[in-house]
């Protein structure tokens, strides 16, 4: 009779062991999936996969032994320094676009290169009133009408360093017979001309006169070469010397028709006659008629004579004392804008 055998119990683990007898029927005998043979279709994937895993490696990871290898370290090493190179023309580009560019920029008439600061208004200067002409004019009026020296007179006058030396001249011994004032004539107010005004007074002796006054930087001054009628040569002297340089005369000009000697021919000449200051002395004026020098005078419709300062001069080969040619036109009026 046949026993069945112990089973025997594995050591370190929990699982018994049976042998199997004839009667035990076995279980078909199976490999672990994993052992023994592998398995070609794996390997295949294993070395696919290695594959794409190389391939992944940067050049920074790549070694130079090869041939290979060194051909594209090669190709690597020529590609940095064109990129480096073409880097560097780039900044160039640049930096002589920006430096050109703004030199330009700055030169060019059409680009603005600063903000637009606001133009402050300009105030123009507060215009004195007549009234207050007339309270500075009236006292130094009376104070001229009545001075009897030139030192007297002269802090009145516009311009004393220039008008001393004539007004000694016209005043030899320096002393002056005052005319006094009779009336400050203010009912017409000031004529205004150019930087000067005028007024109406009359004298003491009942004669009806003008007195320019000038604003200076020393404040208003009497014009006293218009005041008298000043002229660089007395009028008797130039009548009798007859010079062929010119000199300035105030005078009293009015057309008239006189051709005579020198100055016969009425189609080329216009002729003026040239009345002294003070009246006592007459010449004949000649200039070109189709001249800018004739153009100056425009005498309007209105007027027929009109006060100017004229530089004249006797002509070289003249044969008459009364016959002088008007060299310049200074001034219309007998007052020099531009100073003395």
């Amino acid at each position: 009779m046949d026993h069945d055998p112990a089973p025997i119990r594995c050591p370190g683990c929990q699982h018994v062991l049976k042998i199997p007898t004839s009667a035990d029927t076995l279980p078909a005998l199976l490999l672990p999936k994993d052992a023994g043979i592998k398995d070609p279709q794996k390997k295949k994937r294993r070395r696919s996969g290695k594959s794409r895993a190389d391939k992944a490696v940067t050049w920074e990871q790549q070694k130079s032994t090869s041939r290979h290898d060194g051909r594209e370290n090669k190709q690597i090493r020529v590609m940095l320094i064109g990129g480096a190179a073409l880097f560097a023309l780039i900044l160039s580009g640049v930096f002589v676009s920006m430096y050109f560019g703004g030199k330009a920029t700055e030169q060019s008439p059409h680009v603005v290169m600063a903000t637009k600061k606001p133009i402050a208004a300009i105030v123009p200067p507060e215009e004195r009133s007549e009234a207050s002409y007339l309270a500075e004019a009236e006292p130094l009026t009376r104070k001229f009408m009545q001075a009897t020296t030139v030192a007297e007179m002269l802090p009145l006058v516009r311009n004393p360093a220039v008008a001393e030396g004539r007004m000694r001249a016209f005043y030899p011994d320096g002393h002056i017979q005052a005319p006094g004032i009779s009336k400050f004539d203010s009912d017409d107010g000031f004529s205004v001309k150019g930087k000067h005004r005028a007024l109406s007074i009359v004298t003491g002796d009942q004669e009806k006169k003008f007195i320019a006054f000038v604003e200076t930087a020393q404040g208003m001054k009497v014009d006293w070469e218009s005041w008298v009628g000043w002229s660089d040569m007395p009028w008797e002297t130039f009548i009798t010397t007859r010079p062929t340089v010119g000199h300035l005369f105030r005078v009293i000009l009015k057309p008239v028709d006189y051709y005579n000697f020198e100055f016969a021919d009425d189609l080329n000449w216009k002729s003026y006659s040239l009345v002294s200051p003070d009246r006592e002395h007459v010449l004949f004026g000649y200039l070109p008629k189709f001249s800018a020098l004739n153009q100056q005078l425009d005498l309007s419709a209105d007027s027929n004579r009109i006060n100017v300062i004229l530089s004249l001069k006797f002509p070289a080969t003249g044969n008459s004392k009364n016959q002088v040619e008007i060299e310049r036109v200074i001034a219309k009026g007998w007052v020099e804008d531009d100073g003395l």
